[in-house]
């Protein structure tokens, strides 16, 4: 400062000290260019609450000291006292079960693996599927059937078939159903 000079608006102590104002033409400005407090009209003010209406403010802080605080600290230290310990616990019982860990195996050896298993689950299901049971033939009533001409062919044949053929067929007819009638009886009781 030159005492001599006649003084000037360079910047006086109190533009200083007093933020400048932004420029962008922020409405919600409380301070004008020439340092001094701007009112806000109606409308400013109910912008301003519109835009800071959702904003979460400073609060008084954590209220340590009451009761309820204390019950929730500890029920919290409960809490990760009970994790550790389960923690500790599924450690060791993991550790327990399984004191090494498996090599890996190459593909190669994991197909043959998987070959083999797949061989021995299709042996075991064999083993169990039931077997059919073989048809009970009797050669004797084979032979039997064998030796006698049907009716038709000793029509063939030239034979008389007459009514003593229809006998004969008839006895034939009625040996059958006997044979089939002791064929039943052996099913039932063997």
């Amino acid at each position: 400062m030159n005492f001599g000079s006649p003084p000037t608006n360079e910047g006086s102590t109190l533009e200083k000290m007093l933020p400048k104002p932004k420029t962008g033409g922020d409405s919600t400005k409380a301070y004008v260019s020439d340092g001094g407090y701007k009112q806000y009209t109606l409308k400013e003010f109910k912008e301003l609450n519109q835009t800071t209406a959702n904003q979460k403010r400073g609060g008084l802080g954590p209220n340590i000291g009451s009761e309820e605080w204390q019950k929730r600290k500890e029920k919290l230290e409960k809490m990760q006292k009970f994790a550790a310990n389960v923690n500790t616990y599924n450690v060791t019982k993991i550790s327990v079960s399984n004191p090494e860990p498996k090599q890996k195996k190459s593909k190669v050896d994991e197909e043959r693996e998987k070959a083999r298993l797949a061989r021995e689950r299709a042996l075991e299901f064999a083993k169990n599927v039931p077997k059919p049971k073989p048809k009970v033939s009797d050669d004797s009533d084979s032979d039997e059937e064998d030796s006698k001409p049907n009716y038709y062919e000793r029509a063939a044949n030239g034979d008389n078939i007459g009514s003593t053929a229809q006998n004969n067929v008839l006895s034939e007819l009625e040996m059958q159903h006997q044979r089939y009638l002791d064929e039943i009886k052996r099913m039932k009781s063997g």
